[in-house]
């Protein structure tokens, strides 16, 4: 038996298509999880990390919590995958963890804005990457559940569109919060906590109780053949899977290990492609604040605005800032079109061409010095980047094995974190290679403006080569959505 007396098995047929309001309403916590990644991971966890630290050792008490979290994240990740597509309760397989992962998320957020010292900061931290993820990928994976097939496009839209106006909106906060009171540390507390736990739960709470996950549920699951061990993990909440080992650990491992990808060749090779795209994106961001700064005229850009030349010297993040927020304003745009573009010409074409768009306007960006033509690629490079996710993300929908969504969802969101991990050495690596080849003395200011110009460059690399594994996708049109 594959059910129990917690779980709806009553025939019912799915809605043949959802409304725009339920597919918002669907889609809706994943404003909030932007909002709160784009604020604490950009901003806020530096600050913090930086203030319990010396200038000496900020790289290492920076670098240890972020790599050590990262670990978490994909074991997280995998773990929870496996668990909620073997979950049974009234509220469904993915709710139940979406509701506790929020619960305990805000306490996890709570330990770490209120941390006294680095340990206490490091170990919130770690909650938090455990926590949010147990929500996440189990509410990432009803889209696939729920979503009709031939909506997919439109729910990666609205899914990317919130992802952009989410990190737009919570960047905004932070600036304003620092504006608004001088010590960071104490706006964070006072300002962006409160802010955290209202964005994390009001979501949440219209997204569990505006949707049914059983009545809307587009695939019956497989039931299970043999043993079956039985765990409650949570109140009202069984998970049942197939005793193939004698702990929940091992049967997780077994299971993983059967995961039928080299019958999903179009999964994987969309898994590689977005992978590789994400190398060049993670070292894109990781490096475009010191370009700006070194290859941007953006004194001269502050004087022609009417700030004194006294202040422009010291306003060096404004040009900055401008470029990054116009660049989500620009991912905003793409994430709407491509729903469209992704109904009339399929997913594939959309995922490349704004691969192409972005790697072809990263071209004048690198070469040149004028501010105002920088924010009109980063402009560019932002429409294209909303498309490529939002149809990305849709496409990898599409391929799931749907009785596996929360596994394979587990595993596509380390194609996104794997690369933060990587990146950083490779783009490093490349740094240091092209200084030493071009620098003439200390702190050579010329190699290291140069060095820059060629990490940023590193993007048409790996987005061509993200294109080239594309090829190998193979796309079956759906019907459209009318």
């Amino acid at each position: 038996m594959a059910g129990t007396a917690a779980d709806s098995t009553a025939p019912h047929t799915p809605p043949a298509r959802l409304t725009a309001g339920q597919i918002l309403r669907l889609s809706s916590l994943w404003f909030a999880l932007q909002f709160f990644w784009a604020a604490q991971q950009l901003v806020v966890m530096p600050e913090m990390v930086r203030a319990y630290s010396t200038a000496d050792n900020f790289g290492f008490m920076y670098g240890l919590v972020k790599s050590i979290g990262a670990v978490f994240v994909m074991a997280t990740q995998l773990s929870i995958g496996f668990i909620s597509d073997h979950a049974y309760s009234k509220l469904g397989r993915r709710r139940p963890f979406i509701v506790f992962g929020i619960a305990t998320g805000c306490c996890a957020i709570t330990w770490f804005m209120l941390a006294p010292n680095y340990w206490w900061l490091f170990a919130g931290y770690l909650l938090i990457e455990i926590t949010v993820n147990i929500a996440s990928v189990p509410f990432q994976s009803l889209l696939p559940d729920l979503v009709p097939a031939r909506q997919h496009a439109r729910g990666g839209s609205v899914m990317g569109w919130m992802h952009m106006v989410g990190y737009f909106v919570g960047l905004i906060t932070v600036i304003l919060a620092a504006l608004v009171l001088r010590e960071p540390i104490l706006g964070y507390r006072v300002v962006l906590l409160p802010l955290f736990i209202v964005l994390l739960v009001g979501s949440m709470l219209w997204l569990v109780f505006g949707i049914d996950e059983h009545g809307w549920a587009q695939v019956v699951r497989d039931k299970l053949i043999g043993a079956v061990r039985t765990i409650k993990l949570l109140p009202g909440t069984v998970i049942r899977f197939a005793a193939t080992a004698p702990t929940l650990l091992g049967c997780m491992i077994h299971d993983y290990r059967k995961v039928e990808l080299r019958s999903q060749p179009n999964f994987i090779f969309l898994w590689l492609s977005r992978f590789t795209v994400f190398l060049g994106y993670a070292a894109f961001i990781q490096y475009i604040k010191l370009h700006v700064k070194n290859n941007l005229a953006w004194q001269e850009w502050l004087v022609s605005l009417g700030v004194s030349a006294e202040v422009a010297g010291d306003l060096a993040d404004v040009a900055f800032a401008v470029i990054m927020l116009l660049f989500i304003v620009g991912g905003v745009v793409g994430t709407l079109a491509s729903a469209p573009l992704a109904e009339r010409f399929g997913k594939k074409f959309v995922i490349g061409w704004g691969m192409v768009l972005a790697a072809v306007v990263d071209v004048p960006l690198v070469l040149t010095g004028n501010v105002w033509l920088a924010i009109l690629c980063g402009i560019g490079i932002g429409i294209g980047w909303g498309a490529f996710i939002a149809a990305d993300w849709a496409f990898a929908c599409t391929l799931m094995p749907k009785q596996k969504a929360g596994s394979y969802m587990g595993i596509w969101d380390i194609s996104t974190l794997l690369p933060q991990v990587l990146s950083p050495a490779l783009a490093g690596a490349l740094y240091q290679v092209i200084y030493g080849m071009f620098a003439t003395q200390p702190d050579d200011a010329v190699a290291e403006a140069l060095a820059y110009r060629w990490v940023i460059t590193s993007l048409l690399v790996y987005f061509a080569i993200g294109l080239w594994v594309l090829r190998f996708v193979k796309e079956e049109r759906a019907t459209s959505a009318t």
